[in-house]
């Protein structure tokens, strides 16, 4: 883990501030998977990795069982991690369902690929993720498309 710091002089003190680079990335992933789902059971990350465990909802336990909520989740949610996570390069998403537990394990060049956008031109841009991701591709038939990919079960 790379540290990084710097002292700051304050009256008749002085200040170390240290950074430390990979809990800085960490934080940035960790809190941005939380924005982005919910019923989290786990996040951690791993270099350029993230990985994202969901549970069942209390509330609804049914909740992903009608396979577009998940679908979204996948589809969707996912890419908006990549968005807002720059320096995340492969993301894995896993979902409990009834009998079944899917997992999406994808990178950042196949999304990028496989929807024909750049990520860091999209990010920036509100108006631009919305009319160029978001109308395009969040729809039932394409969030399938994409699950049918990248989405194994066990």
């Amino acid at each position: 883990m790379n540290r990084f710091g710097r002292a700051v002089l304050r009256g008749a003190g002085a200040l170390l501030i240290t950074l430390s680079v990979g809990t800085a990335w960490g934080s940035e992933f960790s809190d941005k998977a939380e924005r982005v789902f919910t019923s989290i059971d786990s996040v951690s990350e791993t270099g350029a990795t993230g990985k994202v465990l969901l549970k069942v909802p209390e509330r609804g336990p049914t909740y992903y069982e009608t396979g577009d909520k998940a679908h979204k989740i996948f589809a969707i949610d996912s890419v908006r991690v990549f968005r807002d996570v720059p320096k995340l390069e492969r993301l894995m998403v896993t979902i409990p369902r009834e009998g079944k537990t899917q997992t999406l394990d994808v990178t950042r060049a196949q999304v990028e690929q496989y929807y024909k956008i750049s990520l860091s031109d999209l990010a920036p841009h509100t108006s631009k993720w919305r009319e160029e991701f978001i109308q395009r591709y969040d729809n039932k038939q394409s969030r399938a498309d994409f699950v049918k990919k990248f989405v194994t079960e066990k």
